[in-house]
Formats: C-alpha cells, sequence, structure tokens
C-alpha cells in the first residue's frame, strides 16, 4: 500500500484469496493508511439531511459487545466489537468518559445496573 505525497491518494493492489484473519490484518493496515490521508475523516458526525455529508458511509451495529478499563493514567479505555472490524479501543479522557456517562444517565430510565452482573460479562 503506498500513499502518495499529497496524502490524497493510496494505491492497493489486492489479488489474493484472503482468510479471516488476513482480512481483518487489511482492514487495520487500510484503516491506518486513512488516518494519515487527507481530507481527513470529518470531526462531526455525518448529517443525512446535509448535502455534503448525506453519501458518507457509516458502519452501524446493534448491540455491539463492550468493555472498559481505567488506564494507569486515569484514561478510560473503551472497547467496541464489530462484526466486520473487530475490536475497536477509543482511549478516552475522563472529560470524555464523564460526557457519556452523564448522557447514558440523562437518557435512559433509572435502575440498577448489571455491570458487575454474571448475564453476560463480555458486555461490561
Amino acid at each position: 500500500m503506498v500513499l502518495n505525497n499529497q496524502k490524497t491518494i493510496a494505491s492497493v493492489q489486492i489479488n489474493a484469496e484472503l482468510t479471516a484473519s488476513d482480512l481483518d490484518a487489511l482492514i487495520s493496515e487500510l484503516a491506518e493508511v486513512r488516518a494519515q490521508m487527507d481530507p481527513s475523516v470529518a470531526k462531526s458526525r455525518p448529517d443525512p439531511q446535509d448535502p455534503l455529508t448525506m453519501d458518507t458511509p457509516v458502519t452501524m451495529e446493534d448491540s455491539p459487545a463492550m468493555m472498559a478499563i481505567r488506564l494507569k493514567d486515569g484514561r478510560i479505555r473503551f472497547w467496541a466489537r464489530s462484526a466486520g472490524f473487530g475490536w475497536l479501543a477509543f482511549n478516552l479522557s475522563e472529560q470524555e468518559a464523564m460526557l457519556i456517562r452523564d448522557y447514558l444517565i440523562a437518557n435512559l430510565p433509572e435502575r440498577a445496573s448489571d455491570l458487575f452482573g454474571d448475564s453476560d460479562p463480555q458486555r461490561h
């Protein structure tokens, strides 16, 4: 895979039979190259009503497996599993994690959490 000097075009040649593991590696490599390209991925989510962003591809998944851990530096590493992309990890500052927490608290019914239950530990 080669990225041009302007970081606007990536040259990719694929002519192979790929296993699931091979595809995982390729998807990861493609994502790393995309992260270096211009224009960068938009900072805000696409708006279906905005002609400039309405055709932006978005991958959605219902009920993904997820987990979170606190890192030694105080950030929160939030993991989410995508059936197509594999496990994605996001390192969140405490402020970013609290924004998510506050949003969920404000928008979900009040009830006891099963965070420490035995129901499906992979989802926590």
